[in-house]
């Protein structure tokens, strides 16, 4: 079953905590068994503009039923993980979902376009900030996530989908909590090689987010001379001699599953195939990739739908 959550991020930036009120308490949706005998849960993360609703229609209620059907890609993945008894919880990026009730269209979008460091100020820094602070929500009350009491033996997974992939690997990279498994699905590391042509094709229609605008986002990113060594990896592919992932990675997560579509033109496969030589250049031997007949949305192929849960709840529970 699904049950929603009251959460109250930790806001580190004062403008967020001001202008959008909706981005600091909001309902988180939790799948678990009744039972509550479960000591697994995955924490998910969703990808760029899922459940943001670009105009807003009718009622509260009516509202809030256009945001949950955005919720059909963790549907799926939550029913596969509780038919091996392990708990599931999205946790919405910044401004997204629940987070974004209050101002319909004016973000993420639009503080985008304003200014493209948004992206790392109150996007990547606050989603790792509320992760960090829902696992320590989850270890205070666990019976409130469908887990048993045994505090001690609980077991956390993260799992991204797109953008929501890159803050995932962010989120074990930071934080000093420990994971089972890192699942990235149809996402890589290094935002800025992504085209402005797939930006356009996928967001342009909707949200008016084209090349123009990504250009924009990436140029005010770049000059934003952020040092958090983290994020410029995952923006940039930077990596330095002091600062090797491999070194952050090793011990914090037992394995690692990248579901790459081979119809993906946002994170190709050029990217997924640099991503794979990269990781086995440095010898990493926990990890495995799947590829998949996909593209980056990942709902008009059967297989995509469907299998993917099924192997993620599998490769999870193993």
């Amino acid at each position: 079953m699904m049950k929603k959550i009251k959460f109250e991020s930790n806001l580190k930036y004062d403008f967020l905590l001001k202008q959008f009120p909706s981005n600091r308490v909001f309902d988180i949706p939790c799948w678990q068994n009744s039972d509550k005998k479960s000591n697994e849960i995955v924490i998910m993360i969703n990808g760029f503009l899922e459940g943001v609703l670009r105009n807003p229609e009718g009622s509260e209620i009516n509202t809030q039923q256009q945001i949950d059907r955005h919720l059909f890609r963790y549907k799926f993945i939550a029913k596969e993980l509780l038919k091996k008894n392990i708990a599931s919880v999205l946790m919405p990026l910044p401004f997204h979902f629940n987070r974004g009730k209050d101002f319909s269209d004016k973000a993420p979008v639009r503080r985008l376009k304003e200014d493209g460091s948004n992206l790392y100020y109150g996007g990547f820094d606050q989603i790792i900030q509320d992760v960090d602070d829902l696992i320590l929500k989850i270890k205070k009350s666990p019976t409130e996530f469908g887990l048993n009491n045994d505090v001690e033996n609980l077991k956390f997974h993260i799992l991204g989908y797109s953008i929501g992939g890159v803050s995932a690997m962010g989120c074990v990279l930071k934080t000093k909590h420990k994971f089972e498994s890192m699942n990235i699905l149809l996402s890589s590391w290094n935002l800025n090689a992504i085209s402005s042509d797939a930006i356009n094709e996928l967001f342009e229609p909707t949200f008016q987010l084209g090349k123009n605008e990504w250009k924009k986002m990436k140029s005010d990113l770049d000059n934003a001379n952020i040092e958090d060594p983290e994020f410029n990896f995952l923006w940039k592919g930077e990596e330095t001699k002091e600062y090797p992932l491999r070194n952050k990675l090793e011990g914090r997560v037992k394995k690692i599953l990248f579901v790459n579509g081979n119809q993906d033109s946002l994170f190709t496969q050029e990217m997924a195939t640099q991503r794979a030589k990269y990781l086995t250049e440095k010898e990493f031997d926990n990890v495995t990739f799947l590829f998949v007949h996909s593209d980056h949305i990942a709902i008009k192929d059967k297989q995509a739908l469907t299998m993917i849960p099924k192997f993620i709840a599998t490769f999870v529970n193993g």
